[in-house]
């Protein structure tokens, strides 16, 4: 399970050469995907990890928005997150995201809040979030590895451009 970093300054900031890096993530990512492979029960390991990795998200950005001043949001969305880097440093960090790895982002991210906050069931409110998936409405979540791998491939070239951005910036 993934368990916070307390101060992840601390690991994602170089003191020798002043750079900003991404082992936070990618390490949070190997624990994730390490236990999703080494899990007996893999829907249960799924339904963790796709939490894990929204905190992971959440905690990389609460650190970058502390460093450059970004306004404090739910980091635990998508699209508050872009804004608030938006707005601070005029980056659009999912800009660079082909449709499809936006959209597999998205369904993570609407997948990680029903499972643990509304159930495991397609709700309305997540097909006004993913309306592509409309026609899933009061169907079990399926959660997979792959969508899983694919949110994670496409977070990590979004936050390469946020730590390039506040690397300029600070």
């Amino acid at each position: 399970m993934f368990l916070p970093i307390p101060n992840p300054r601390l690991f994602g900031y170089c003191p020798r050469c002043a750079e900003s890096n991404l082992l936070i993530y990618e390490t949070n990512w190997a624990i994730i995907e390490k236990e999703i492979n080494g899990a007996t029960d893999q829907k249960k390991a799924l339904r963790y990890a796709y939490g894990d990795f929204v905190s992971a998200f959440e905690i990389f950005c609460k650190g970058k928005a502390k460093q450059c001043n970004a306004p404090k949001v739910n980091f635990q969305s998508l699209f508050h997150t872009r804004k608030s880097f938006k707005e601070a440093l005029g980056l659009d960090m999912l800009a660079g995201l082909k449709t499809e790895e936006l959209l597999s982002l998205r369904r993570v991210f609407q997948k990680r809040h029903l499972c643990t906050h509304v159930g495991q069931t397609i709700t309305d409110r997540y097909v006004r979030e993913i309306p592509e998936d409309r026609n899933l409405v009061g169907k079990a979540v399926e959660l997979s590895l792959t969508e899983l791998q694919t949110a994670a491939s496409a977070l990590r070239a979004a936050l390469a451009e946020l730590v390039k951005a506040t690397s300029k910036k600070g």
